[in-house]
């Protein structure tokens, strides 16, 4: 009988040959941003590559691809879910890294249990972030809804250290209890003014304010005159229809309907009658495209400026988007386990060095003459220690 305990153990590389009452535990999780360029195989290494294949066959037929799934649904952004699933298909997990991924779970775990630190970030877009830290490094002006995306990215970070900050001031046990998750937020750096300046600028539907500059604003009324000035001149032929052609003003008429005014005749769909640019309409209609020109330039600038003051914090900015993901990530693995009853394995190195569990692990309590974790097998074991299997070397 296979049983998985998700809430929190190392590598799920094991050998697959359980005695007849033993129930195997198996689960993967990892924490790092940067696990896509730590999974690839050396291809140099043809060891290294054979028993990784064999563990990538034996995975297969236990079809933990449809666990990663599962699990990677509990996340709560598209990279975050993307990162889940990579996470789990890495097969070079050491003892100590998977005793992090533990302390990582459990910290999420307490996180859920005190109820005021939430790491749901089902509101936040990181791919609109990410694609705002690019176009920064680029100098690039950013889009609004890159924008709004960074500003709210800032401002749920800027939430949950606070909430952070008002538990441990509650009960400073909690900075412990949430370890290593607790630093993490803690090291957030907000940019406040960053978060106003584009409150300032950007309407909630990612468009630029009329108030945003002064230039702007009064090239949009410009427009707007413009505007009204060639609607209110072709409604002069009331029995016409007025229609917006590539941005400039036209009268649409049926093939039965016989125009009375000069223009100029553009090309048309057929069966949809005749559409022509009025001659009085054409100086009109030659301001209001040059005057709409000048309004994307002076949006550019706007979005510009956004960007240069974005450059000025880039880095703590990325710092929080891939922590973000690498948070969305643990709770996944956190949720997932609570939601099917998983349970917190112990992990042990064999050869008599005895059990650790992730509590043992980070008080340093560890055997003095125990060699070093990462180049001997490990162990994973249920948490009723009914059996063991045995990881592969690291």
């Amino acid at each position: 009988m296979l049983s998985f305990a998700p809430i929190g153990v190392g590598n799920p590389i094991v050998s697959l040959f359980p005695t007849p009452l033993a129930t195997l535990t198996l689960t993967k999780f990892s924490n790092r941003a940067n696990f896509l360029k730590r999974s690839s195989i050396s291809s140099a290494n043809y060891q290294s590559h054979k028993i990784s294949q064999a563990h990538y066959d034996s995975l297969r037929v236990l079809e933990w691809d449809k666990l990663c799934d599962s699990v990677a649904s509990f996340a709560r952004t598209s990279l975050g879910r993307e990162a889940t699933k990579a996470q789990l298909w890495y097969l070079n997990q050491t003892y100590e890294e998977s005793l992090r991924l533990l302390d990582e779970t459990n910290a999420a775990v307490e996180m859920r249990k005190h109820g005021a630190c939430s790491l749901d970030f089902s509101g936040l877009n990181v791919v609109l972030v990410q694609s705002a830290i690019q176009h920064a490094r680029r100098s690039s002006p950013l889009d609004g809804n890159e924008a709004l995306a960074v500003a709210a990215l800032l401002q749920y970070a800027e939430v949950l250290q606070s909430n952070l900050k008002v538990a441990i001031k509650e009960d400073p046990d909690w900075y412990t209890r949430f370890m290593p998750l607790s630093p993490v937020i803690m090291g957030f750096v907000i940019n406040r003014s960053l978060i106003k300046q584009i409150q300032q600028v950007i309407e909630e539907d990612g468009s630029v304010k009329d108030s945003a500059s002064p230039t702007l604003k009064r090239l949009r009324n410009q427009v707007r005159t413009l505007e009204e000035s060639l609607i209110r001149d072709d409604c002069e032929t009331p029995s016409l229809e007025v229609s917006n052609v590539d941005g400039r003003w036209c009268i649409k008429s049926s093939a039965s309907e016989l125009t009375s005014f000069k223009g100029l005749l553009l090309p048309s769909s057929s069966g949809i009658g005749t559409i022509v640019e009025p001659l009085s309409a054409i100086p009109l209609n030659d301001e209001l495209q040059w005057t709409r020109a000048l309004v994307s330039e002076a949006e550019a600038e706007v979005l510009l400026t956004l960007t240069e003051k974005m450059q000025m914090d880039l880095d703590n900015i990325e710092q929080i988007s891939n922590s973000i993901i690498q948070l969305d990530v643990v709770n996944a693995r956190a949720t997932y386990g609570l939601a099917f009853g998983g349970t917190c394995p112990n992990l042990f190195l064999p050869g008599g060095l005895g059990s650790f569990t992730s509590d043992t692990y980070l008080s340093g309590n560890k055997h003095p003459q125990q060699s070093d974790p990462s180049k001997n097998e490990w162990c994973v074991v249920s948490a009723e220690g009914l059996s063991s299997s045995t990881t592969s070397p690291a």
